[in-house]
């Protein structure tokens, strides 16, 4: 274990990509480690058992480490309350173009309720954990926390996708591999997610390539450490509702352009089109008419 007086230049994010079987491990850990002149992760699997994911949360964080945050894919809201309904995060991200670049499945499906409660018992766990003093999690400082430590919601393939260039989809399959494809994409000639990192932690050399994170349910705990980066520095987009909660974006000033050179980012258009529907709701889903998208902390869509 490092001690804590050789972490007091050293900052850290921890990222969870939700898995529930029973029979395998399933659940992505990742810890980012930035120090002044490097950045780097280490990523391991756990399962759905609550010892395990302790052990395997004591082993990969180090004792006296003070986390920037968490990012967890999977649902969440505030208070950490688990609901049954369709939530509004779920719905901004699910219609027009959306739905063929990774949509989000719904929280009120089956599938999603498994997701959502393990997404909610993860954060309870890591809050454990903080009561016990074997780590420390920094505020949450964005508006309408699920709590009031740093615990974000972020969902993978769109956190990639948004980041791509509406062009780049034209010659894309999708079926139930659109991370991985966004990941292959995002990575490839050192552009879209390498661009990201360097902006998020300037002149830090990455002691291991992007290209080298093969395993699916690490690539997405990655994610969600990096999504923890972005809100620390204010700079991120939210989309849902103070009600049931948000999804984390990336920056707006990084999201790939629109179709053929418009200046709008194609995901900025289409968030834009997804909140008026959504927000014409007419009373036949909870909190929809109080979608919006939030910018670095403000009010934006």
């Amino acid at each position: 274990m490092r001690s804590c007086a050789n972490q007091e230049n050293t900052q850290y994010a921890l990222g969870i990509d939700v898995g529930y079987s029973k029979t395998r491990r399933s659940t992505g850990l990742c810890l980012l480690t930035i120090t002044p002149s490097t950045i780097r992760w280490q990523c391991l699997n756990t399962g759905a058992a609550e010892p395990q994911r302790l052990h395997d949360l004591r082993c990969l964080v180090p004792r006296g480490a003070h986390l920037l945050g968490v990012g967890i894919d999977g649902p969440l809201t505030p208070g950490l309350r688990v609901v049954p309904h369709h939530r509004s995060s779920d719905a901004l991200l699910t219609r027009g173009v959306f739905s063929k670049r990774g949509k989000p499945g719904a929280t009120s499906a089956p599938s999603g309720q498994q997701l959502h409660l393990h997404a909610t018992y993860l954060a309870k766990l890591v809050l454990k954990l903080q009561e016990e003093v074997h780590f420390t999690l920094a505020p949450s400082t964005h508006p309408n926390p699920v709590h009031p430590s740093r615990i974000l919601e972020v969902f993978p393939n769109a956190f990639l996708s948004v980041l791509l260039p509406g062009a780049a989809f034209h010659s894309l399959s999708l079926n139930r591999n659109a991370s991985d494809v966004f990941w292959m994409v995002a990575v490839d000639l050192e552009t879209y997610l390498h661009k990201l990192i360097e902006s998020l932690a300037p002149d830090r050399t990455l002691e291991t390539p992007l290209e080298s994170v093969v395993d699916h349910d690490h690539r997405a705990a990655l994610l969600c450490a990096l999504a923890v980066l972005c809100a620390h520095q204010n700079r991120y987009v939210l989309s849902g509702d103070p009600v049931d909660g948000d999804i984390i974006l990336p920056p707006h000033e990084f999201w790939g352009d629109g179709p053929n050179g418009a200046s709008e980012p194609w995901a900025e258009t289409a968030l834009r089109k997804s909140v008026a529907a959504v927000r014409w709701n007419k009373g036949k889903f909870p909190n929809h008419d109080k979608a919006r998208v939030l910018r670095n902390g403000r009010h934006w869509l």
